[in-house]
């Protein structure tokens, strides 16, 4: 099987551990995809495209189609439907904060802030700029947006910055966030792709600077 970006957080490591004690024969895995479904079948279509079929079902049945997840599984070796790479098992997730492109204006700035944080890792995947970041918090619920900035810029370049409101909270623990952007928004007519230049406030001062290519 491919490898896939692992996100590891101490609940989840402690699941993983716990689940492979069970039957050490049986292999696990995780990947990062988007929930699919239909009256007879649940699928879960990760970021470079592999198909699962979910055999359990009702473990996702709390979630919606177009809900983005972390999965958690184990493979199912038998025949496989047209159109299916692996038939899978689900003994967990963690539903992935799923959140739109904000534009930026005088009436949100206050609360979209520009409080620091870490950014571990981000990309693009499909249409979404996928973010794993750390930051600095008490017992106060933070915000993180993506906001596309105002003003002209080039014909094929959409300025972004990374905002992170932390409310005042205290920095006395260091803390792990994930979160999936909507990038359809930012797509142009009569064009295959589109550069995104994102910025993003980080801690000590510095500032995170990368352009990624958004090709749809």
């Amino acid at each position: 099987m491919k490898q896939y970006r692992f996100f590891y957080f101490l609940l989840l490591i402690t699941l993983v551990f716990t689940s492979c004690t069970k039957d050490e024969n049986k292999q696990y895995y995780q990947v990062l995809g988007t929930v699919s479904k239909t009256e007879d079948s649940t699928i879960i279509i990760a970021d470079d495209n592999m198909r699962l079929l979910v055999q359990n079902p009702n473990s996702l049945s709390s979630l919606d189609s177009s809900d983005r997840i972390i999965a958690y599984f184990s493979i199912n070796e038998q025949t496989l439907p047209a159109g299916i790479d692996y038939v899978v098992e689900i003994y967990n997730y963690s539903k992935v904060l799923y959140k739109p492109v904000v534009d930026l204006t005088e009436a949100n700035a206050d609360s979209i802030g520009n409080d620091a944080l870490e950014i571990r890792e981000m990309w693009v995947a499909k249409n979404f700029m996928n973010l794993n970041f750390d930051y600095y918090g008490n017992n106060q619920i933070h915000r993180i947006n993506l906001v596309r900035m105002p003003g002209n810029t080039s014909s094929d370049t959409i300025q972004l910055e990374v905002r992170h409101n932390d409310y005042n909270d205290a920095q006395l623990s260091l803390m792990n966030g994930f979160v999936c952007f909507n990038l359809e928004g930012l797509k142009k007519e009569a064009a295959d792709s589109v550069v995104l230049h994102v910025r993003a406030q980080e801690y000590n001062s510095r500032v995170y600077d990368k352009y990624f290519t958004y090709k749809y």
